[in-house]
């Protein structure tokens, strides 16, 4: 039997650049997959499309939550979460930092000192939350695959 991995969080390598964190959020409440946290983008300059880091406060148990989880681990398979049909994100999950309490009380004080809300842009900002500069490195990487 699969067990849910709780603490997982998710990868997504290419949003559009008009997506919200809370249109993340919805869609993945929406399609009982589970409930969000948090969402930081990373956009990427001179390009429609942005990186997010998807942070869940529970994942639901749902046969879709599980199927989806299902997928997101097995490498031979990509997980998508269709959130507009035809329109999806592809996932993957995200290894390099698990986050405590602790860090997202810091992250979401440092969120609320902001000015506007979606300034993920430069890697000082992007480290405060635990994203490393290989995360950004892959993440360029893949973005430059994609649109290229």
């Amino acid at each position: 039997m699969t067990h849910y991995n709780k603490p997982m969080s998710l990868f997504i390598p290419s949003v559009h650049r008009n997506v919200t964190k809370q249109q993340v959020k919805e869609a993945f409440d929406k399609l009982d997959i589970g409930l969000v946290r948090c969402v930081y983008f990373i956009t990427k300059k001179n390009s429609m499309f942005k990186i997010a880091f998807v942070h869940f406060h529970m994942w639901y148990t749902t046969i879709i939550s599980k199927h989806f989880q299902e997928r997101v681990k097995n490498p031979d398979k990509v997980a998508r979460l269709v959130y507009n049909d035809p329109y999806y994100w592809n996932c993957f999950e995200y290894q390099s930092v698990i986050l405590t309490e602790e860090d997202y009380k810091r992250i979401e004080d440092f969120e609320d000192s902001l000015e506007e809300e979606e300034t993920w842009e430069d890697y000082a900002i992007a480290n405060k939350e635990g994203i490393t500069m290989q995360d950004l490195i892959r993440c360029e990487n893949y973005l430059d695959s994609v649109v290229s």
